[in-house]
Parts: C-alpha cells; structure tokens; sequence
C-alpha cells in the first residue's frame, strides 16, 4: 500500500519518496513510490500534476491501495532510488475549490430535498455533479446561495479516518458502499460526506461558486459548474465579451438587452423580405425557363421545395433543382405525372446522392460536378418512365 501524504497534508507540495519499483508499460514507466503527495483519479475527480525526479508526472492512478505514477519512457528513475516530487499547486487547490464546493451544493440538497449525489466528474475541462431527483431552477438557484452564503461563514472542514464503531453511528452521505477503513470529510453544520480528495481547510477559501448550466439526467438532475480561481475567469471572460459588446453597439448595462432585441427582430424582418423576393425571382425564371434542370445559388430550400411542387402541378414536368453548397449540392426533384423516388434511385445508384422523400417529391444532397449531375437528370428528364 502506498501511503497517501495527500490525505493528511492538502496543503503540503514537495515531499521525498522511495521508489518501490519501474515497469514498463507501453510508450511509458510505471513508477511505484512507498509514500506520494500526488492525488489519483479516484472519485470522479482527475489526478494532481507536477514532477518527480525533475520529470513531468503525465498520470496517477490508484489500484488495491497502490498508487501508480506514469512517466515518459526516457525517465532515469530507478528501483531504489529515492527522489523528490513536486506537485502543481495551481492546480491542486483549483481541484480542491471545485471539489469542496461541490460537498457543500451536495450536503445542501440532501438535507433540503434528500436527494443522493449520484454522479460527480471534475477535470480541466468539466465540472459536474449528477442527483438522483429533478431540481427546478429555483430550487437550484436557492442552493446556489445557500453555498455562497456558507463560502461567505468562512467555516472549516476536517478529514478523518473514524472507527467502523464510529462510522455505524455517523450520519454522512455516501456514494457507495465503502469496504475498509472510511475517509470522512466534514464542513462544520453543512455536510459530512465519505471521500478520498484533498479539501480546503475553511470555506472561504472556495472564494465563490456559480451553477453555469443543469439539465435532466437519468430522471434526477446533472449541473455544471464552477468555484474558485475557475469561477472568477469564467466571470472575467463574460465581463470581458460584454465589454466589447457595449462598446461595439454604443449601448450599456440598461438598455443592451433592448438594443439586441431589436436587431433580432429587424433580422426577422430582413429575412422575410428575402424570402419573399427569392420567391418572387425564382417563379419568374420558372415561367420563362424551357429548362427544367436548373442549379441555383442562395436559395432557401423551403421556398425551392413549395415553388417545386406548384410548378409541376401547373405543368405536369419533372423539375430538377439543385443548390449549391460547401459540399456539393442540395437536390429537390418534384413530379406530378412519375415517381420521383425512381429518378432519386438513379441519382443514388450513379452520384451516391443521399436523401429520400415521396414518390411526388425528393429531397438530399449529392456531391459531384454540374456536368455529372446535368448528364444524369438529362437522361432521366427525357424518359417518360424513370
């Protein structure tokens, strides 16, 4: 077993070890130390960074109470050898804000809902905690307080390792049946909950915490989030991006909202007249074409697809219409008299077009040349029976 400085010193960063043993695995070295500062993935939470023996640490993980170290295969570290380790602070205590505001959001929902963490995941990149009940979103919005407001009481937290007589009688959250000796982990009238991390030692270090987003999950409730250092950038990036945009639209605070609200709806506006002229411009080129091949830009496919389906009534042609895009073409074959399905299996069977639709009206994408596509529908338009 290696012993586990991490769950006695969240706070301590340089230590020195004894290497146990140097595997091989891969493109890289296991290494196995008799003690570690670094933090594995366990828990949902990914592993602490830094270096050992003047290398970087590039993974931790943890097996039967054995903590695994994974380096470069070039590393010079040797069975035996005794080195120093060094883990990234930054990145321990950031883990250690988010970790520890997630145990006060968790504690809170308990005892107000009673609802069990079901699910917790925190990397570089996510911060996630999942419940077992549906949350609305003043519930959430409450419980979101409720952890600034506990943030702002500055109270302390504990790790301690209680007997298993102890830990019959204590009443804390688990997400799983724990075999073994039991790490507890208590913040001071809000939670006491069984976990492997490191914490902070008093609330106030979490700074600040805020609910970015939630949805359903598995009938309960997933949140992301962010506390700490995290949370502040995340702000900072916001406060930033509306910055520019009072700046760029020469509004503020007051009125930006307005301001946005009427470029939405003059938008609409815009597109609609668009819309109504795209209309307007392709029923002219119909009524004066012979053509019933054409290849369009800057269509709406919608107007493409009713103007399509009217002008084959009114004529009784199969018409073929093809707009570009990055990736070739959007088709739309419409026929009142044949089986537009049929003229769709030619197009898949020659140009491997995609699509599907009616036997009155196809619709899809193909990816070939104007010259591959006007000889193929050429053929089909001049036979009466696709």
């Amino acid at each position: 077993m290696t012993e586990k400085l991490y769950d006695i010193f969240p706070y301590q960063t340089a230590f020195e070890a004894k290497v146990l043993s140097v595997e091989p695995q891969g493109d890289r070295l296991c290494v196995v130390l008799d003690k570690t500062l670094f933090f594995p993935n366990e828990g949902g939470q990914s592993c602490d960074k830094g270096m050992l023996a003047g290398h970087e640490v590039l993974d931790v993980n943890i097996r039967d109470e054995v903590v695994y170290h994974s380096m470069a295969a070039h590393t010079d570290i040797r069975e035996g050898d005794v080195v120093k380790g060094e883990i990234d602070w930054a990145h321990r205590f950031s883990n250690m804000q988010l970790h520890s505001a997630e145990h006060l959001f968790s504690g809170l929902v308990s005892k107000r809902y009673g609802y069990t963490n079901s699910g917790f995941h925190l990397s570089d990149n996510i911060a996630t905690m999942d419940f077992d009940g549906p949350l609305t979103a003043a519930q959430i919005a409450e419980t979101e307080l409720a952890v600034n407001e506990a943030i702002y009481a500055n109270v302390s937290s504990t790790a301690f390792f209680p007997s298993a007589k102890e830990a019959e009688t204590l009443p804390y959250r688990s997400k799983k049946e724990i075999q073994g000796r039991i790490r507890l982990v208590a913040f001071e009238g809000y939670d006491l909950c069984a976990c492997c991390a490191p914490h902070v030692g008093r609330t106030g270090e979490i700074g600040m915490f805020k609910v970015q987003a939630f949805q359903s999950y598995k009938g309960g409730v997933r949140i992301s989030y962010l506390a700490g250092k995290r949370a502040w950038m995340a702000y900072q990036e916001q406060f930033d991006l509306l910055a520019r945009l009072y700046k760029g639209f020469s509004a503020n605070a007051e009125n930006l909202e307005g301001f946005v609200q009427k470029l939405r709806d003059d938008l609409d506006a815009a597109n609609s007249k668009v819309l109504r002229l795209q209309e307007r411009l392709l029923e002219e080129q119909l009524r004066h074409s012979d053509e019933n091949i054409l290849f369009l830009e800057d269509v709406d496919t919608m107007v493409a697809r009713k103007l399509a389906t009217s002008h084959s009534k009114e004529t009784g042609r199969d018409l073929f219409l093809f707009i570009q895009n990055d990736k070739g073409y959007r088709y739309i074959i419409s026929t009142a008299v044949h089986d537009a399905k049929a003229h769709q299996k030619i197009l898949q069977e020659t140009l491997r077009a995609k699509g599907g639709g009616s036997e009155g009206l196809v619709m899809g994408t193909v990816d070939a040349t104007m010259e591959e596509i006007h000889h193929v529908c050429t053929i089909l338009s001049q036979t009466n029976q696709p």
